[in-house]
């Protein structure tokens, strides 16, 4: 499914676990499970167009075979807190990236958190040979967060390679935003919604991935 610049994925273990993470009744201990392994998914589909290259190697039997390893330099970025998660998915499905931190905290006096408080970028370590980076945040709702993540990582540090975001479940205002500002950045996702509450929470979405990641127990009945 293609919608603007998304792409959902909706294979039936993707489906499966996305709709495992939305229950409210799936415990802190599952939603970490269930994160980790719809992450991994994620990380597959996005580099379904990866560069390969020829690698030849040794076999046990004595016999050199000519097979392809992946020819492209990549980074994962990963912005706090909740996207925590992810990164270590990302770092055990793809142990040969290289792997970044974004500190972002939402406005909490703007709904739309156009403007978040930004406290750690340190991308400037990322490796001027990357091809292609790909940031991860687990609820993409109004976008203001990834366009500031975007921003650091094209106009501040002058990334010219391929970008692509990843989350679980993005809200279709935020994807247009994106869209809006960074046509060519697409986002891959578990589930795509289409309207956001009066507080800028993704409805139905899950909930507050971060606090359920770290066994928070939130209460967002009050705020509907």
């Amino acid at each position: 499914m293609k919608k603007h610049n998304v792409r959902v994925i909706n294979t039936p273990m993707v489906s499966d676990l996305i709709t495992k993470l939305r229950n409210i009744n799936t415990n802190s201990q599952l939603f970490r499970i269930y994160l980790y392994d719809i992450s991994k998914l994620l990380i597959y589909e996005a580099l379904s167009d990866v560069e390969m290259k020829a690698n030849i190697v040794p076999t046990q039997t004595g016999i050199d075979f000519e097979g392809e390893t992946i020819g492209e330099k990549i980074a994962f970025i990963s912005i706090l807190r909740a996207s925590l998660g992810m990164l270590s998915s990302a770092m055990e499905f793809y142990p040969d990236g290289e792997f970044h931190c974004l500190g972002m905290k939402r406005n909490e006096e703007d709904p739309n958190n156009i403007e978040p408080n930004f406290y750690l970028d340190r991308l400037e370590e990322m490796s001027p040979k990357t091809d292609r980076v790909l940031v991860m945040d687990p609820m993409l709702a109004t976008g203001g967060s990834m366009i500031s993540a975007l921003k650091s990582v094209k106009e501040k540090h002058g990334f010219k390679g391929k970008i692509q975001v990843l989350s679980l479940i993005t809200a279709l205002p935020g994807a247009e935003a994106i869209y809006k500002k960074f046509p060519e950045v697409e986002i891959i996702c578990a589930g795509l919604d289409e309207k956001l509450n009066e507080h800028a929470y993704i409805i139905p979405g899950l909930g507050d991935a971060g606090d359920r990641l770290f066994g928070i127990n939130t209460d967002l009945s009050s705020i509907q």
